[in-house]
């Protein structure tokens, strides 16, 4: 018989910490796991089969054996060696759990190529902006006369700062065929995260005078969130469905409303830090996972 539900994150992550918190207030005994620590001192053992059993000062956890794992144990690029090696095995674990990931390693893989992504999210019924991803300078060029006002930001899944194109930049644009970069028209509105636990739906509004509303301290002056009851079923219907196919439980997709109401989906991301949106909605999204930790149908705040 499997027992109730396990956390797997690093012990400084403010959504693990948020998520801990919330479980605590709720008075759900939901074990935790620090990925940290079972990095320097734990093991693992049959991390390829169901059966993987994790062990940390002491504690076994079978990952098998609990109901439900929310999980944020990502791999750093620059992390060394023996440490990635550690934690491929923890993936290779979670991945071969009977038990439900919250989410399980590797879905949601498009959001590693943001030109890819954009091009699913279209085929599903998305709106999404003009974009052109390039390392020619030419190209680039091109496409700024075309559009007029654009953004940049990464190609892949690394988080980056998206900022307006201007003409110093221009004059840089030589340094494109050392690094592409993505580039789309910019849309001038509203920002809305909406965020997808299973079929449930939480969003809100974010109105910022920076182009990105995360890094207004340093490129801006505010930002202010609020939670959005107004959301259009045929968006939510599209998230909780693009979730779904791409295997994530949680998701958190970005969009961009312009003044004449068109909703232009920017990203899903497969692994959304989601504490200062749940801040605004009352820990709605944390207690919904720590429900399905607890082994409820729902927690009420």
């Amino acid at each position: 018989m499997k027992s109730n539900g396990l956390i797997i994150g690093h012990i400084r992550d403010s959504t693990i910490a948020h998520v801990r918190t919330v479980a605590w207030r709720l008075g759900a005994d939901v074990p935790f796991v620090d990925v940290g620590e079972y990095v320097t001192t734990g093991s693992i053992t049959d991390a390829t089969s169901s059966n993987a059993v994790l062990t940390v000062s002491g504690h076994d956890y079978p990952l098998g054996g609990v109901s439900c794992i929310y999980q944020r144990a990502s791999i750093e690029p620059d992390a060394p060696p023996w440490s990635q090696s550690r934690l491929l095995a923890l993936e290779t674990a979670l991945l071969s759990s009977g038990s439900e990931v919250i989410n399980r390693p590797l879905t949601g893989w498009q959001n590693m190529s943001k030109p890819l992504q954009m091009l699913m999210l279209e085929s599903c019924g998305f709106v999404v902006p003009s974009s052109r991803a390039t390392s020619v300078p030419e190209d680039y060029q091109d496409f700024r006369t075309y559009m007029g006002d654009i953004i940049y930001k990464s190609n892949s899944g690394q988080r980056s700062i998206v900022d307006r194109v201007s003409t110093g930049h221009d004059q840089r644009a030589e340094l494109l065929s050392h690094c592409p970069a993505l580039f789309q028209q910019r849309i001038v509105g509203n920002d809305i995260r909406v965020h997808v636990v299973h079929e449930e739906i939480f969003a809100v509004k974010i109105q910022s005078d920076a182009v990105d509303y995360r890094y207004y301290k340093s490129r801006g002056s505010f930002a202010k969130l609020q939670a959005e009851p107004l959301l259009p079923s045929a968006i939510g219907k599209k998230c909780i469905e693009f979730a779904a196919a791409s295997g994530v439980a949680l998701a958190g997709f970005d969009f961009k409303v312009d003044d004449e109401g068109c909703w232009y989906c920017l990203e899903m991301n497969p692994a959304p830090a989601f504490e200062s949106y749940d801040h605004v909605m009352n820990g709605a999204i944390a207690r919904r996972i720590v429900a399905k930790l607890a082994g409820y149908e729902h927690v009420a705040g």
